[in-house]
């Protein structure tokens, strides 16, 4: 069987329904605004000018394999 405790744990924190206030101590926040205008990737009405600029290849181009006959 499993091995009692040694004494009985009491709990670090009581429950202290007494000093809670009955009211949230700070306002609920407003919802924050977006921090950047969330754009659509694709709109074909202002030209794709919300694409982003393709990107750089990581690594150069590898030279052509040379013809091996078989």
């Amino acid at each position: 069987p499993p091995h009692p405790p040694p004494f009985p744990f009491p709990p670090l924190f009581p429950p202290t329904p007494h000093l809670l206030p009955p009211f949230p101590l700070f306002p609920p926040f407003p919802p924050h605004p977006p921090l950047f205008p969330l754009f659509p990737l694709c709109d074909k009405s202002s030209k794709n000018r919300y694409f982003l600029p393709p990107h750089p290849p990581l690594f150069p181009p590898l030279p052509p394999l040379p013809f091996m006959p078989a």
